[in-house]
């Protein structure tokens, strides 16, 4: 679309300008937000399953949703919405279960019946919404659910594994394939070398039917998890903050 770009030489035309290191940009054509700050950005993307990536120094993660709803299971939603408090993505799913045929079927070959004739009963909705919201050092989820009851959900941090990971309880190194379920509290990923941080608030677990549960993307083996589930109705919030330290000498916040 820009031909003049191609015999562009960017390096000498921007050899005396600054970069910014704080913007922000919607490009809701691509249906896509970025934020960077000075140490840390975030993006988030419609169209994909890795919805949220959020970047600290060298300190990496991406963020998953998902609740075992008939076929349509994985957060996926296809639009980056502008709202008055930041941004927003949703899903809206709907099935049914079809009572047997009134008249039996002329074929026994299932594909080969004609289904649209089948009666539809007890039809279910699912909608599921996420808003984003601007903090100083990071951004706050609203995770909210509206319709069909106790489905099982969750969330899911991936974690690229340069880190170790701390609670109030427990320190343990990032390894890839393994994964920790918190049932409350917050959650802090630590470059071992570096001491960049990302600490999320409002842990909370209430199954285990994690990595399992139906219609969700695989668990990515050389990658850490975290998860945090419950059963709909949902309204949890979660604070995702980034801060970087001059070394790994000098005391973190705590907790």
């Amino acid at each position: 679309m820009n031909p003049e770009l191609i015999d562009w030489d960017s390096e000498k035309d921007l050899k005396d300008i600054e970069i910014p290191k704080t913007y922000s940009a919607f490009y809701p054509l691509s249906n896509i937000y970025r934020c960077c700050k000075e140490y840390f950005s975030y993006s988030i993307i419609a169209n994909n399953p890795n919805f949220l990536f959020v970047k600290c120094g060298d300190l990496n993660i991406y963020v998953r949703a998902c609740a075992s709803f008939f076929a349509i299971a994985q957060f996926v939603p296809t639009e980056v919405i502008k709202t008055d408090e930041g941004y927003c993505m949703e899903i809206t799913a709907v099935d049914d279960y079809m009572l047997p045929f009134e008249t039996p079927p002329a074929t026994s070959d299932w594909f080969a019946m004609d289904h649209s004739s089948r009666k539809k009963v007890c039809i279910c909705t699912l909608k599921i919404t996420i808003d984003f919201i601007e903090l100083e050092n990071g951004l706050k989820l609203r995770v909210r659910t509206e319709g069909t009851e106790k489905v099982p959900f969750k969330l899911e941090y991936v974690v690229i594994p340069n880190c170790k990971v701390e609670t109030q309880n427990f320190v343990m190194d990032a390894h890839g394939g393994e994964y920790i379920s918190l049932k409350n509290g917050n959650v802090r990923l630590e470059h071992i070398e570096k001491g960049h941080t990302i600490t999320i608030k409002g842990m909370f677990s209430k199954h285990l039917y994690h990595t399992a549960l139906r219609g969700s993307v695989p668990q990515v083996k050389d990658s850490f998890t975290i998860y945090s589930t419950d059963f709909t109705p949902i309204d949890r919030e979660v604070e995702i903050l980034c801060t970087m330290r001059k070394s790994t000498y000098t005391d973190a916040d705590k907790i």
